[in-house]
């Protein structure tokens, strides 16, 4: 009986890490995308700006 409890325990313990785990990556995953979609926007965002700033002759 005892043994048994421990194995379940250890179990739910491996299942628990496994779960932790996957959350982990995908909170990475998605800590990664936005850092990338951050600096996508800047780029994206300081590139208009500049075309703006020559189309507009430099009136900004």
């Amino acid at each position: 009986m005892y043994e048994i409890m421990i194995d379940s325990a250890s179990d739910y313990v491996k299942a628990r890490l496994v779960i932790y785990m996957a959350y982990g990556d995908a909170l990475n995953l998605l800590l990664a995308a936005g850092v990338w979609c951050a600096a996508y926007v800047a780029v994206a965002v300081l590139a208009s700006c500049r075309i703006f700033y020559h189309v507009c002759g430099g009136s900004l």
